[in-house]
């Protein structure tokens, strides 16, 4: 930039010294006033010319600096629409941003190798380093049902996963699946007739109504949506459960009308362990009385985890991998 003012400023007094010298070596009067015009239409378009091009580089400079991705992320309001999409809806900035905050912990372990300082430059990292692997033998029943739900992944997060080695790219595949895996809820809450959609802006309104009273509007630190960051995830946390417990318990609710017989069917097909609630019952009529709630609930959240998956599976989601991975970098380099 300095160097095209330098060269236009160049160009000027050289068109000048030339003209200057031309009427100083004994020209005609005539001829010297032709030279005057020529010269100096000569050092206006010169002008011109270095002023284009200064101020178009100038111009050039205030984009570039103004569409890099950190200044990009870090302009986006939390309610700014991003290039992901998922079940149909624009993801939001504070939402995605959120999600990273979320798996940021998890992307450490994964992909850090031990180390104990993570900086900037890890998240620029291109290293194939993250182990990803799903643990194949769940610990639990809940495990075993969560398992099932994180295994579950749309056609685009899959493509986006299938080369998540580097850290960023690692960020980008758990932020967007956890977001799925959040939405299926909310579809499911939707169909059921338990919220009147599942936009993420309906998901605020409910968070808000759970902020507790001691907390008020807390914001004197960070916040996502208005809301202290450190308790977003919390807020996210107990509408998920919420909403999971109504599906569950509504008789109504798509495929929660489970039968007797069905009941039966999975208390024989599994190992229960019910402690000293049935100590001392002797009669099986009885001893069902006081399990089969037990297992119809088992069955309704196993049926509920299946449902989720199936939805995450089936879920429209536009994922750009550069769009996702420059959000990650820009989001983390900023802190």
């Amino acid at each position: 930039m300095l160097h095209t003012e330098l060269r236009g400023c160049y160009i000027f007094a050289l068109m000048k010294g030339l003209c200057s010298g031309s009427t100083r070596r004994g020209t005609p009067r005539h001829r010297s006033t032709l030279i005057w015009i020529t010269c100096g239409s000569i050092v206006l378009v010169a002008a011109i010319v270095a002023l284009t091009i200064f101020g178009f580089r100038s111009h050039l400079g205030r984009v570039d600096g103004s569409t890099s991705p950190a200044m990009s992320v870090r302009k986006l309001s939390d309610n700014a629409p991003t290039s992901l999409s998922i079940d149909g809806q624009p993801v939001q900035a504070g939402q995605l941003r959120y999600a990273l905050r979320e798996v940021k912990t998890q992307v450490v372990a994964d992909c850090g190798d031990g180390q104990r300082s993570i900086g900037s430059d890890f998240w620029q990292s291109t290293e194939e380093t993250c182990t990803t692997a799903l643990r194949t033998k769940p610990r639990s029943q809940a495990e075993r049902l969560e398992t099932q739900v994180d295994s579950a992944l749309s056609t685009a997060t899959s493509a986006l996963c299938q080369d998540a080695k580097d850290p960023a790219h690692h960020a980008a595949c758990l932020a967007v699946h956890l977001l799925e895996k959040q939405q299926s809820t909310y579809h499911l809450a939707a169909d059921a007739g338990q919220t009147e959609n599942a936009t993420w802006d309906d998901v605020l309104s409910n968070l808000r109504e759970l902020i507790p009273p001691n907390l008020g509007d807390k914001t004197s630190g960070p916040t996502t949506y208005g809301i202290d960051t450190d308790i977003f995830p919390t807020l996210v946390e107990r509408y998920q459960t919420q909403l999971a417990n109504q599906y569950i318990n509504d008789d109504d609710a798509p495929g929660m009308d489970v039968t007797d017989k069905e009941v039966r069917a999975y208390y024989k097909s599994r190992s229960w362990n019910f402690g000293p609630s049935i100590e001392g019952i002797s009669s099986e009529s009885e001893k069902w009385k006081v399990i089969s709630p037990l297992v119809e609930t088992d069955l309704r959240r196993t049926i509920y985890d299946q449902l989720r998956a199936s939805t995450v599976k089936h879920m429209h989601t536009v994922a750009d991998p550069n769009d996702v991975v420059d959000f990650v970098q820009a989001t983390y380099t900023q802190g």
